[in-house]
């Protein structure tokens, strides 16, 4: 009978030989290094958000809270973008509101690539939505209050009503700021690892079939 000829890997030998290739496993993973810091600095764009808060009035329902909310983002931000010469359905700013749960306070994020630029649109932003939202809260806390006058049978003219009605306005409880945190750098050191992973992972696959060719001769 013919003896049969079995290769046995060493395990001891394979190490020696990734070793021996390391400037192999090192060049894929530099490549692959670059690579991914070519891809993220062209594709990923920097991200920057500050934010505002606005308090309503207490007396305020849900309501009038969830109005408040879609005001934030509605006719009055089209037309914020468009004073601005920015085009609302692709803005350079992106603005993000909601509600603070079991309270009147309405929270507003704003999101862009310039940090500067961001804060100047906060500003202005802040004066717009605070101005209107004074005009229509007050107008909510009237007409509730006549229909309970309607309902009462009371004689009271607006006149009167808005001398003893107590109405308050919106409250700036937070100003934005200068945002200077880079919402992606996370994303950028992220890919870099991965590539960087895979780099290695590909350097030591060349290396392990060619260690596996030299074995097998």
């Amino acid at each position: 009978m013919k003896e049969q000829n079995i290769k046995v890997i060493d395990l001891s030998d394979m190490i020696k030989f990734l070793w021996k290739s390391k400037i192999i496993i090192l060049s894929c993973t530099i490549l692959m290094i670059g690579l991914a810091i070519f891809g993220v600095n062209r594709n990923v764009k920097p991200s920057y958000m500050t934010s505002i808060q606005v308090r309503l009035p207490q007396y305020v329902d849900n309501r009038t809270v969830n109005t408040a909310v879609s005001y934030a983002n509605g006719n009055l931000l089209k037309e914020y973008y468009r004073d601005l010469n920015m085009d609302p359905d692709y803005p350079n700013i992106k603005v993000i509101s909601e509600a603070i749960k079991d309270s009147t306070i309405i929270h507003v994020q704003f999101v862009g690539q310039e940090p500067e630029q961001i804060k100047q649109f906060a500003d202005g932003y802040q004066i717009k939505y605070t101005n209107g939202l004074n005009r229509f809260i007050n107008e909510t806390a009237i007409n509730d209050f006549e229909v309970s006058m309607v309902q009462s049978n009371s004689s009271i003219n607006l006149s009167q009503l808005e001398k003893t009605l107590p109405l308050a306005k919106a409250e700036v409880i937070k100003d934005a700021g200068i945002p200077t945190e880079n919402l992606n750098a996370s994303v950028k050191t992220k890919n870099i690892i991965k590539f960087g992973a895979l780099g290695l992972l590909l350097g030591c696959g060349i290396s392990l079939v060619r260690y596996c060719a030299l074995i097998l001769r």
